[in-house]
């Protein structure tokens, strides 16, 4: 479950960042923050992040604060950075084993954040929105990753110099 939110969401974001790059007529590019953390975009899977590199780039934030630190402030570009931060704390409170007591806080945050982008709400986002609380209120003080398919996923690994 967790994975396939994961690896969506921060693909989109990654993706509207860029738009919001491109749209604000900035010369650097989504792409220049993630080679500077050396999270680069796999040419196969369709040139999408894997799991291992959207928490990379979830745990680099920082880096793309400090990449547009130089930057003129661009609502677009800030709003995708706030999404990016508020799905970032969703990831932590809900994704692991152990349930932040927070985490309908920082879903609501996302949920906020996302609104502001001004995007249709995917059914990914959706899922995260609604379903995952849903989900967790049955399943009091446990995190996601107790039914993490991602053990099952990174055989994909093993399979990708056949």
């Amino acid at each position: 479950m967790e994975l396939h939110f994961l690896l969506l969401i921060v693909n989109l974001l990654f993706d509207l960042l860029n738009e919001a790059f491109i749209q604000s007529n900035y010369s650097l590019r989504a792409k220049n923050w993630s080679d500077n953390i050396g999270t680069k975009m796999p040419p196969h899977c369709g040139g999408q992040f894997n799991g291992f590199q959207c928490s990379s780039l979830l745990k680099s934030l920082n880096a793309l604060e400090e990449f547009l630190k130089n930057e003129e402030e661009v609502k677009s570009i800030r709003d995708v950075v706030s999404a990016l931060n508020s799905f970032n704390e969703v990831r932590k409170a809900c994704f692991g084993q152990t349930l932040d007591p927070d985490y309908k806080c920082f879903i609501s945050s996302f949920a906020d954040a996302f609104v502001k982008l001004e995007v249709d709400i995917t059914p990914n986002v959706h899922g995260v929105l609604v379903h995952v609380p849903e989900f967790l209120n049955k399943n009091p003080g446990h995190g996601l990753g107790l039914w993490s398919e991602q053990a099952s996923e990174s055989v994909h690994c093993d399979f990708g110099d056949l």
